[in-house]
């Protein structure tokens, strides 16, 4: 009887999307097939894109934010005209920061126009705050600056979501930026679950170790990291119920011999008490914090039979 129900390509995928469920990734497993729809779309999806740039969506914004690409894609707001946004907002900002000015949703990036060398590139944030408009000074003055990322996403939405002029350029840095995230986050969940050395039935659980104690009875065979985590040969181990408790081994090295020290240590302390459990797996966090490893036990009856070659015997 086969050790899963799903294929591995089956479990990687449900780990990928459950990665992108994350809260500090996407917030849900669909990105893909939604964002599917939005190059295209008039509007935003307005509550969708305001949750992924509340999130940290804009913190993996990787094109950069000078001045030439908010020019591109966003249009100053001395030449929206007075309809285009609110009167309030108009009539404390206009006059004093046009003609740099671009507004977003409730903040915006003035840049100044002037020609004084120094002064050409200095970047403000402007923010409206219980009835106040807060002007925030960017760094220090240096050509080919950089604002805030944030911002700069809040203004490109805004863009779109007014249907300003620029906003087909607007969009397609917002989707063309979240599809190079999302494709990222994509690749860096298939590695870890490339990387893995055993996973949950349905695959969204996964395990990372440097080595793997395989216990059966009061035996123990302990194996490096690569025998499991090998994706092509299929050899992970699955994932049952966790032992409730968790050790933290500070002064262990990550090396076979220092690994297999730990092992037979104390008549095997470690191996005869997992073995009275009735958990299946349990994590060993090794090492310092500079350099730390873990060790995964696990029982035989959730490995694949026969085991991979190349073990070594510990009790």
């Amino acid at each position: 009887m086969a050790l899963f129900e799903k294929t591995l390509n089956e479990r990687r995928e449900a780990f990928v999307r459950a990665r992108f469920a994350e809260s500090q990734y996407f917030g849900f497993e669909e990105i893909e097939d939604w964002l599917k729809s939005q190059p295209e779309a008039e509007r935003p999806d307005m509550s969708r894109w305001t949750k992924l740039l509340s999130g940290k969506f804009w913190q993996k914004f990787g094109i950069g934010s000078q001045r030439s690409l908010l020019n591109d894609c966003a249009t100053p707001i001395h030449a929206l005209g007075r309809e285009a946004i609110s009167q309030s907002t108009f009539i404390r900002i206009h006059s004093l920061f046009m003609p740099g000015l671009y507004w977003g949703m409730h903040e915006g990036i003035y840049i100044d126009p002037c020609d004084d060398a120094e002064m050409k590139d200095v970047f403000f944030v402007l923010r409206e705050v219980d009835d106040r408009l807060i002007v925030e000074r960017l760094g220090v003055p240096f050509k080919n600056s950089c604002f805030s990322s944030e911002i700069f996403l809040w203004v490109l939405l805004a863009e779109w979501d007014g249907k300003r002029p620029k906003l087909r350029n607007a969009r397609s840095i917002l989707c063309v930026e979240l599809m190079r995230a999302v494709k990222k986050e994509r690749e860096k969940a298939q590695m870890d679950f490339n990387y893995s050395v055993a996973t949950s039935e349905d695959g969204t659980r996964i395990v990372r170790a440097d080595w793997v104690v395989v216990i059966e009875g009061e035996k123990a065979t302990l194996f490096p990291e690569y025998k499991f985590s090998d994706s092509c040969l299929g050899q992970k181990a699955k994932l049952g119920i966790e032992c409730e408790a968790r050790f933290h081994i500070q002064t262990l090295k990550n090396t076979q011999e220092s690994v297999l020290e730990f092992l037979r240590r104390d008549d095997y302390t470690h191996v005869y008490d997992f073995e009275k459990r009735t958990t299946q797996y349990q994590i060993f966090s090794c090492g310092p914090q500079t350099s730390s490893f873990k060790m995964l036990f696990i029982r035989k009856d959730f490995c694949l039979d026969p085991l991979p070659s190349g073990g070594i015997e510990v009790v």
